[in-house]
């Protein structure tokens, strides 16, 4: 983001902020909130947040009863949650050059323990913006280099699938989770080395990758559940889940630098590849290995679980599929079919991977009608703010007509589903990821029926990312309607 658009940002926050009642800012201290006591510490979080895995109905409960903004402290930290769309907007307003967000306590512990340096997601200042300016050349400004290897690791997934699917009745395929996790890690080693490693390596490989699926599970399962509780805490009483957390995040880190040694020594990486185009701006090896480390733990939960409930969002509706079998028949060409980026676009809003977006305040800022002091933790309230029919007619329904222009008067205020926030600290994945996405699902609809087995309504509940209360069931039939 450019300084001139964070300038207009800043002016827009101001006036949402200090010209809507003309009225003199509140203070900080003013803005309602649950009350926090002292003398209970850590107990605070526990006893006003519940459990971690409902935090995002908890959270909207709260934005019922407070309004559009409150206050909290977690874990000593002054908070703000905002589901206003404008409030939410405002945020970015006040990232600063740096900006700084909000990371899980025990990943941040566990790093400090034991001095571990990480990748884009934890590195800060001068660092961050020495490598995200490297990493958006290739992965923002730039990303149709991606396309081909994007393209070719999906069609080796919907091979995979007509050879699970072994006679045209229609069949779940009971390890959907499992076999998405493995398509999105080898798309990231496959953009890595710039050809398909599918075809490349061997069981022992195939192995790796698939105990790395399991490890970053329980990674997410394990830190999810330490998200009330203060980790050097947890960990000093030999808590269970924290060193079952600590047990899985050393896994995560060996094997992901272990298939990263295999594919750069063992295989040839293609000019074509993001392992070679970082090499060649003179990263350190070093440095590589921690980006591409934290890549793939981060960025193939996301890809997963968006996937994941769009599948199942397309196969609970055939008139949808129909639709969208259409769409992407009048444009075949991947990435050119509207309804399709309007679906992908509908699953963000309504199941968000990332229920909170959250920003440290870099300088005294003006939000609402109230004054927010430098440190606070900003954080949006994003799944509040996309069921909020104040912003979307029909919240609840998966509707992806609404984001077409022609259907834009069922959006009143597209801010209020931010899934992959604004900014200098956006998602730097979020072209890849959505291209990802947009082309697995076209090549499955031109293929294959979907038809949802699930008797029960499945609902988001929070791993620190959302993801589905039950298991989706998805039976896919080789022939089309």
């Amino acid at each position: 983001m450019s300084w001139k658009v964070l300038i207009q940002l800043r002016k827009f926050a101001t006036t949402q902020s200090a010209t809507k009642s003309g009225k003199k800012l509140l203070e900080f201290n003013q803005i309602p909130g649950p009350k926090y006591y002292p003398f209970l510490g850590p107990l605070n979080d526990v006893m006003t947040l519940g459990k971690n895995e409902k935090l995002h109905l908890t959270v909207d409960e709260m934005h019922k009863k407070y309004g559009g903004i409150f206050r909290m402290k977690i874990d000593s930290i002054d908070t703000v949650f905002l589901s206003s769309a404008d409030y939410i907007r405002s945020i970015f307003a006040y990232e600063g050059k740096y900006p700084k967000h909000p990371i899980p306590p025990a990943w941040m512990y566990f790093n400090q323990k034991y001095n571990i340096q990480r990748g884009l997601i934890f590195m800060n200042d001068e660092e961050w913006l020495n490598i995200r300016q490297v990493m958006n050349n290739f992965l923002l400004k730039d990303a149709e280099w991606s396309h081909k290897l994007i393209e070719m690791t999906c069609d080796n997934f919907t091979s995979k699938l007509k050879r699970i699917l072994d006679s045209e009745d229609a069949t779940v395929i009971e390890n959907l989770e499992d076999e998405l996790y493995l398509w999105s890690i080898y798309s990231i080693l496959n953009l890595m080395l710039g050809s398909s490693t599918s075809e490349q390596t061997d069981r022992e490989f195939d192995a790796k990758v698939w105990e790395f699926v399991n490890v970053v599970k329980k990674i997410f399962e394990t830190s999810s559940k330490l998200m009330s509780i203060p980790p050097r805490l947890a960990d000093k009483i030999n808590m269970k889940v924290y060193k079952e957390f600590e047990s899985y995040a050393h896994k995560s880190i060996t094997l992901s630098r272990s298939l990263i040694s295999i594919l750069s020594n063992d295989m040839q990486s293609s000019e074509n590849g993001l392992l070679r185009k970082m090499k060649s701006q003179n990263l350190s090896d070093e440095v590589i290995v921690r980006i591409f480390s934290d890549l793939i733990i981060a960025a193939g939960d996301t890809t997963v679980y968006t996937t994941l409930w769009l599948l199942h969002s397309i196969a609970k509706d055939a008139a949808l599929s129909t639709k969208l079998r259409k769409d992407i028949g009048d444009n075949p060409k991947s990435m050119e079919a509207p309804l399709v980026r309007a679906a992908l676009r509908e699953t963000l809003r309504l199941y968000p991977v990332a229920p909170f977006i959250g920003r440290f305040i870099d300088t005294d800022a003006e939000i609402g009608n109230y004054s927010i002091p430098k440190g606070v933790l900003a954080l949006a309230s994003l799944y509040t703010s996309s069921r909020d029919p104040a912003n979307f007619t029909d919240p609840l329904k998966f509707i992806p007509e609404r984001w077409l222009r022609d259907e834009n008067r069922q959006v009143m205020n597209p801010h209020a589903s931010m899934p992959f926030a604004i900014g200098a600290r956006s998602c730097v994945g979020k072209k890849i990821a959505s291209y990802q996405i947009h082309s697995l699902i076209t090549k499955i609809l031109q293929q294959f029926t979907l038809e949802s087995k699930n008797k029960e309504d499945v609902k988001l509940k929070l791993h620190l990312i959302g993801v589905p209360d039950k298991k989706i069931q998805i039976a896919f039939r080789k022939t089309l309607p």
